[in-house]
């Protein structure tokens, strides 16, 4: 017994062709780093050390390493999978990063340390031995090509800037709700460079009223809109308003908040039309194939995403399912004992699991079967709760299946190739297309 308690402890620990382990719980200033040497004795315990995140700091780190491990191949387990020190680490060929998430190294903890106890050093040192011990579980981390690097990176700041611009219409429909409500009244879209100009020139009633019909038809043609009726409405409206409150002291101020409003609504515009003209630029490229322009729905907005979404590296998944779990489209299912029960996947990328949806969405009015399949997913009660979210994850389930088939195989989606398959299965979505007469009869 104690011959084989012995042979357990001296047992060295190997881990692939890698000479290193280092495991780093990084921060704002300072990194905590747990080394460890391989091969090593069962029970050896990593060296400690802290490093400064200054350019400086981390070339000389680097350097460092190279030396001491004489350009053998270090593996890096880090609590991230985007930022400055992956960005940084991944320039290296030498360095393999495996990123861990916060709720594995959080349960890892917990399971050691019940007491709840934690430390920089102490998570560097778990996020080594969680390397060393579940690296079979761990995808290393490859950065994709430049261009599928910077489409993620457009994208994701597209949608930020529109999201910043649509919680700013809905602060200047506030303000102008408060003592100029004709204005919105007037415009569909406050965000278009017609209604932002003429709230800057005429920015409370009492001035716009005071403005001739002739300048106000000049304006409007100025700025293309040219319908009659429609103009002649606007002026009649404009006549025939009725202002809210005569206050100045809540006129004055709403105003000014209205002008910097309009300000921010057109640098954002601006802005979002500038990510677009990038964004197209690097369409044939992301998209050689024309696989995601061909799905119905995708446009100029989210083909883009889609595509970022997938990437170029074919071997990137092993599956659709890898797909699904990755944009929280798959479900998570639980057992316990005789109780089971499936729940929505949240640990996944926001936004991609944002794009799956929005072009579930999307597809809903393009692609016969995706808007059969919403509508047989919908509740017949008129009064119930409409589970819309649920329904179009469930629609960005199926279509991930799809588009990871016409990506592997390099194939244009075709509608009614899949709409075939619908009916040589049997499926209930094609039963749904029938009973409804969504299908003209010659395709039957």
């Amino acid at each position: 017994m104690n011959l084989q308690n012995n042979a357990t402890k001296n047992r060295l620990l190997t881990f692939h062709n890698y000479v290193a382990i280092i495991g780093i719980d990084w921060a704002d200033q300072k990194h905590a780093l747990a080394t460890l040497e391989l091969p090593a004795e069962e029970g050896t315990q990593p060296e400690l050390s802290t490093l400064e995140h200054k350019t400086e700091a981390l070339v000389e780190w680097i350097t460092s390493l190279q030396k001491r491990f004489c350009y053998g191949r270090i593996a890096i387990a880090i609590e991230q999978r985007k930022g400055a020190l992956i960005h940084f680490l991944s320039a290296f060929d030498f360095i393999d990063i495996y990123p861990i998430e916060p709720l594995s190294l959080k349960s890892f903890r917990k399971a050691l340390y019940p007491s709840g106890a934690q430390s920089d050093p102490v998570d560097a040192t778990l996020l080594a031995e969680f390397l060393l011990k579940h690296h079979g579980r761990l995808r290393c981390y490859r950065a994709q090509s430049v261009e599928v690097r910077q489409g993620a990176q457009y994208c994701e700041h597209r949608r930020r800037f529109v999201d910043e611009r649509a919680q700013t219409l809905q602060s200047l429909k506030a303000s102008l709700k408060v003592y100029f409500p004709l204005a919105i009244e007037l415009f569909d879209d406050l965000s278009s460079p017609l209604a932002n100009g003429f709230l800057q020139r005429w920015t409370t009633l009492e001035e716009l009223q005071t403005a001739r019909p002739a300048s106000l038809r000049a304006f409007f043609y100025g700025h293309r809109s040219r319908r009659k009726q429609l103009i002649e409405q606007r002026l009649k409206l404009i006549a025939q308003a009725t202002a809210l409150t005569t206050d100045s002291g809540v006129i004055e101020p709403m105003s000014l908040r209205v002008k910097c409003l309009l300000e921010q609504i057109a640098t954002l515009s601006r802005s979002i039309a500038r990510y677009d003209k990038w964004i197209a630029s690097l369409i044939p490229i992301l998209d050689c194939d024309g696989i995601f322009a061909s799905l119905p729905g995708a446009g100029n907005c989210l083909c883009p995403r889609l595509a970022v979404l997938f990437g170029q590296d074919r071997t990137r998944f092993g599956s659709a399912g890898e797909v699904q779990m990755m944009t929280g489209s798959a479900p998570v299912s639980e057992k316990s004992g005789k109780k089971k029960w499936v729940r929505v996947r949240w640990a996944c990328s926001t936004f991609q699991r944002q794009t799956m949806v929005e072009f579930a969405l999307a597809s809903v009015r393009f692609s016969k079967w995706a808007g059969a399949f919403y509508d047989m997913s919908m509740p017949e009660d008129p009064n119930a709760d409409k589970p819309t979210y649920t329904v179009l994850r469930k629609l960005a389930f199926k279509w991930l299946r799809i588009i990871y088939r016409c990506w592997q195989t390099r194939t244009r989606y075709d509608e009614a190739r899949y709409i075939e398959s619908l009916r040589s299965s049997g499926s209930p979505i094609w039963h749904h297309l029938q009973k409804t007469n969504s299908l003209a009869p010659a395709s039957l």
